[in-house]
């Protein structure tokens, strides 16, 4: 009885001190990993936007003089760079910041404001050093950084429960040697039981 309340209140206090130290562990790598995927979302939303540019300065030209078959390239370029994971949105602008093409045609939503859900990335669109329009993607920043986050977290609970585990055993195995003088009577207290009075102390 007394070794396994010995060994419950030392596993309690390793478990009420590792618990708090695992999950500020887990929560600082969280945010650390959260915060460096939504950089790398950001630059691959300012790649695909870069490149859209660089594709897109003839053709933005040629619809401004009222090419039919330059509004079918923009078209195309937008319906491959929305085809990329996580994009929802892509679209071209004039020289006057008005919409020339977008991601679902015209009866596209209007695009909503950049938040903490959503990463707008964007390029100039420039012909011979002259800026004739701009290049936008949006990627949704949940459906690319949520999944991986959510997986790592499992990973991380996962380790920090073997963690606790084996710092309990270990507990319980440190507990018990030291829990055997206490349950051993002293060599005295034994020869009385026994009916020898040579156990008795000396007298006080």
């Amino acid at each position: 009885g007394g070794l396994r309340s010995l060994q419950f209140k030392f596993s309690a206090l390793i478990v009420t001190v590792m618990a708090p130290a695992c999950a500020a562990l887990a929560l600082v790598a969280t945010q650390h990993e959260r915060r460096a995927l939504a950089a790398e979302v950001r630059a691959r939303g300012e790649a695909l936007a870069a490149s859209l540019a660089g594709a897109a300065e003839e053709p933005l030209l040629g619809v401004e003089q009222g090419s039919f078959d330059d509004e079918l390239v923009l078209e195309r370029l937008i319906q491959e760079a929305g085809a990329g994971e996580g994009v929802v949105g892509v679209r071209l602008l004039g020289r006057d910041g008005r919409i020339v093409s977008q991601l679902g045609g015209k009866d596209a939503a209007a695009p909503v404001e950049e938040g903490d859900g959503l990463v707008r990335a964007s390029a100039p669109i420039q012909y011979s050093g002259v800026r004739v329009g701009e290049a936008q993607v949006d990627l949704d920043l949940r459906a690319l950084v949520d999944p991986v986050v959510r997986s790592n977290t499992r990973q991380l609970a996962a380790l920090a429960a073997i963690v606790l585990g084996l710092g309990v055993s270990a507990g319980m195995i440190f507990v018990a040697p030291l829990s055997g003088p206490l349950r051993r009577p002293p060599v005295g207290g034994e020869r009385l039981r026994g009916g020898d009075p040579a156990g008795r102390g000396p007298p006080t």
